[in-house]
């Protein structure tokens, strides 16, 4: 590639897709499961970093649409709801570009799996233990966005688990929820 011909993948699908190389040779090594946990474990601090501070705002909705524009830098189209209610502020991540779909066929694979996004979701919700999230609809399933579904308590603390990474006292067993 010429050094002024602009790179044709964006950044968080380059990303994406060498997060997916290493599932797919840690998955060889170690076997799904396993691998998927290895891959969380690493993920956690990144979410804690990345998501803490979103948390700290009035409303999911208003936190997580700041990362909107560093996102669309990335290369990723996706938008934030509000779905908030009385007892709980709630938030819809729709997501266009499929980070699962584009890394899969950036690497030439035939299988098509949301491992991605479950370890992303795994790792928020062990990183932020008020956050629960679930996933609404994938394009790994044939739906024409993403959907996942962000919550937590209005008197919950925004706090971030002390090093998720290290004491594994956060458990995301119940949260990250999949619709399969």
């Amino acid at each position: 590639m010429a050094e002024d011909t602009p790179d044709p993948v964006p950044t968080a699908i380059r990303h994406a897709t060498e997060r997916l190389r290493r599932y797919h040779r840690l998955r060889a090594l170690h076997g799904a499961s396993h691998a998927r946990e290895l891959m969380v474990r690493e993920e956690t601090a990144n979410q804690a970093a990345t998501l803490g501070p979103l948390l700290g705002a009035d409303t999911l909705a208003t936190g997580f649409a700041r990362a909107v524009p560093i996102l669309a830098s990335l290369g990723l189209v996706v938008d934030f709801v509000d779905v908030s209610t009385g007892d709980e502020d709630a938030a819809l991540e729709l997501m266009i570009t499929c980070t699962c779909l584009r890394a899969a066929e950036e690497l030439g694979a035939a299988e098509r799996e949301p491992v991605l996004c479950d370890v992303e979701l795994a790792a928020a919700c062990r990183a932020l233990p008020v956050l629960s999230a679930q996933v609404l609809a994938r394009q790994t399933d044939g739906r024409p966005c993403c959907v996942f579904r962000y919550a937590r308590r209005r008197d919950a603390n925004p706090g971030v688990a002390s090093d998720p990474a290290v004491d594994g006292t956060h458990s995301d067993q119940g949260r990250g929820d999949h619709d399969e």
